[in-house]
């Protein structure tokens, strides 16, 4: 099979509309107004398109994703879409998933692409090829830390077994340092014009396990990451299957401000999330345990004062009952919390707004 400029930049517009469909509609009330989950708007000042009509948020980005599917050209449509994704953006900073961010830069070149114009097509490619190999590098270099091999490792031992391998083994539970490595591994691998289709073939061995990993099937949790998982494999493919360039041209940034934009967001950026200075959502920060996780911290007067819809959502450590905002968000929204401080702040003034003491008790408790 022949991958031409032109087929590679199809699959790759098509897996990437399909992909955010099937995360719009896994998550659809992400993208409500009216929701038992707080919104967390970037300026409090911006309205909120109240319900019933909020409804027309997921179905607009629905509709123009079904259009970019069947519209070869569609710089158009993919510019109203990438303006109507920031604007909902901007409503709720909980939105701003990094699947979903790095689906909207991904789609981002389309908006620059007429199919008439071949000067752009390799452009393109390169752009999309940039963005995966710093979201697979950095994802990596994220999971290298002590909170990923003892958070994550509970899971992983509990639904792959090794042989050989005891569950208490120390050897078993540092295993789990294989994934970062191999992310690392295939950013490198992308790069490399021999060894490619290699990488292909390992990405899509990794996206599909945890597709199988994360499903019903097996840990069942934050199904979201599916149709991401599953994605990654043809978009892959698309991009690096027998590709030939050379690094050159996949770096240079020289008169491309669009190619410069992205080296800038996926590749320089994630640094300065290592000092505080650059969100984790934005840093491909996936699974890697770092970013904080939270919850709300009631008293028995506002535990009382609480809607029947919170109270799943409670958990305890010791005599402190707190409401955890993961699974809060989880089973609202299908989601995981945009692990930022200031959107927590937006939890906690949810809570307080059911309680019957003043000032209110409750607090953020970071773990």
């Amino acid at each position: 099979m022949t991958l031409t400029d032109d087929l590679r930049l199809k699959i790759a517009r098509i897996t990437v509309a399909l992909v955010f469909i099937g995360i719009i509609l896994i998550s659809f009330n992400l993208w409500l107004t009216d929701r038992h989950y707080p919104l967390a708007p970037v300026f409090d000042f911006f309205p909120q398109i109240p319900s019933p009509y909020d409804y027309v948020q997921p179905v607009v980005l629905l509709v123009l994703l079904v259009l970019i599917i069947f519209n070869a050209a569609p710089h158009i449509v993919v510019r109203v879409f990438i303006v109507v994704f920031w604007l909902l953006v901007l409503c709720d900073q909980n939105r701003l998933q990094t699947f979903n961010y790095i689906l909207s830069f991904l789609l981002l070149p389309f908006a620059f692409y007429r199919k008439e114009d071949s000067s752009a097509r390799e452009l393109i490619l390169h752009c999309m090829r940039l963005i995966l190999i710093g979201t697979y590098f950095w994802s990596g270099v994220q999971k290298l830390n002590i909170g990923f091999v003892d958070r994550m490792y509970p899971y992983f031992a509990g639904k792959v077994h090794i042989p050989g391998f005891e569950p208490d083994d120390l050897l078993r539970k540092y295993v789990i340092l294989i994934i970062p490595f191999y992310e690392i591994l295939l950013s490198f691998l992308f790069m490399i014009g021999p060894l490619r289709s290699m990488a292909v073939v390992l990405a899509a061995v990794m996206h599909l396990s945890i597709a199988v990993f994360m499903s019903p099937a097996g840990f069942g949790w934050n199904l979201v990451v599916i149709p991401w998982n599953v994605g990654l494999v043809p978009l892959v493919f698309a991009l690096f299957w027998k590709a030939e360039f050379s690094l050159r041209e996949l770096w240079s940034p020289r008169g491309y401000l669009l190619k410069g934009v992205v080296i800038l967001l996926f590749i320089v950026m994630p640094v300065f999330n290592f000092f505080g200075l650059w969100d984790h959502n934005l840093s491909a920060s996936i699974f890697s345990t770092r970013p904080k996780y939270a919850g709300v911290v009631i008293n028995k007067e506002l535990e009382a004062d609480l809607p029947d819809y919170l109270r799943p959502y409670l958990r305890s450590m010791g005599d402190t009952v707190f409401i955890e905002c993961t699974y809060w968000m989880l089973g609202e929204l299908n989601v995981t919390p945009y692990p930022e401080e200031r959107v927590y702040q937006k939890n906690l003034e949810y809570v307080c707004k059911f309680s019957s003491q003043q000032p209110c008790q409750a607090r953020l408790m970071y773990y």
